[in-house]
């Protein structure tokens, strides 16, 4: 006797393989991931880049305010350089910290600090000083007085905010007790 096993057009088929519709739709979601994963490390990679930007204005503010703070607070009695502001460019001949008032100058970090990524070393970073006589620590500007705030401000040339630096100077030495 033989059996005859008809299968109705009901009956389930045994599949090896993906339909065309699961693949589209694994491609779907698999393109979303990769498109929220390169986002992420395209900002990673825009902070980086922002964070040596400003360690590298921050490195050149602080070179500039040291190179400043060196200097007498007062003008020698003879033989006083003009400043910048009276038209001095050559910041070797300030003899005191009042010349720098106005001055400014343009620099890249690899050429003056050695430090940044490549695409910091292409930036140009300007450099201003501001400097205003106080008479007291406190106090506001005056023509002239016991103290000083010096503000130097670096900027990278179409990135980012400047980098401001204030540094108060004084006639006399501040001794900590």
């Amino acid at each position: 006797m033989v059996n005859h096993f008809r299968l109705s057009p009901f009956a389930f088929r045994l599949r090896t393989g993906f339909t065309l519709v699961e693949c589209l739709v694994a491609s779907v979601y698999l393109s979303i991931a990769v498109a929220g994963i390169a986002g992420a490390l395209t900002f990673a990679m825009q902070q980086d880049v922002q964070l040596d930007t400003d360690a590298a204005a921050l490195s050149l503010g602080r070179q500039l305010m040291e190179e400043i703070a060196a200097r007498p607070f007062d003008a020698p009695v003879s033989g006083d350089h003009a400043g910048w502001n009276a038209g001095n460019a050559d910041k070797s001949t300030y003899d005191n910290v009042a010349d720098y008032n106005g001055y400014t100058d343009g620099t890249t970090p690899g050429a003056t600090s050695g430090q940044g990524t490549s695409a910091v070393r292409q930036l140009t970073f300007t450099r201003t000083v501001a400097f205003e006589y106080r008479s007291t620590p406190s106090g506001a500007a005056s023509v002239s007085g016991d103290f000083g705030m010096v503000t130097v401000t670096v900027a990278a040339d179409g990135a980012g905010t400047p980098v401001v630096l204030h540094r108060l100077v004084s006639k006399y030495p501040v001794v900590r007790q």
